[in-house]
């Protein structure tokens, strides 16, 4: 497990490696950090260290990666998950079904917030 801080944000990230034929490189380090930085304008109005868990596990199939990313936001837990071959294009998959559902949540939030007054 590795958990590191996104650059520029106070959005952390844990990365749980479950799969046989997945390595944490680098470059794959680099990428992450740059995506996840990504997020953070979205979540900049929720406190400060929201952790982004990301898993990655072997899927159906030997080629398979699952990526699935768990976020915790106050009140309301934000999960997506992903299969495919290829780890980048499964995370940006799983990161935008993320970054909608928060989307979502905070529209829902706004709503709630002015039918209260």
């Amino acid at each position: 497990m590795c958990s590191r801080k996104a650059k520029e944000t106070t959005m952390y990230y844990e990365v749980t490696n479950r799969s046989n034929t997945f390595t944490t490189t680098d470059a794959i380090t680099s990428f992450l950090d740059e995506e996840v930085a990504k997020l953070a304008p979205i979540v900049d109005d929720y406190p400060d260290d929201l952790l982004l868990r990301v898993i990655v596990e072997d899927g159906g199939n030997s080629n398979v990666l699952e990526v699935q990313l768990r976020l915790s936001l106050p009140g309301h837990m934000v999960v997506s998950h992903e299969q495919g071959n290829d780890f980048r294009k499964v995370f940006d998959q799983a990161l935008r079904e993320l970054r909608r559902q928060v989307l979502d949540q905070k529209r829902s939030q706004r709503d709630q917030q002015r039918q209260r007054g």
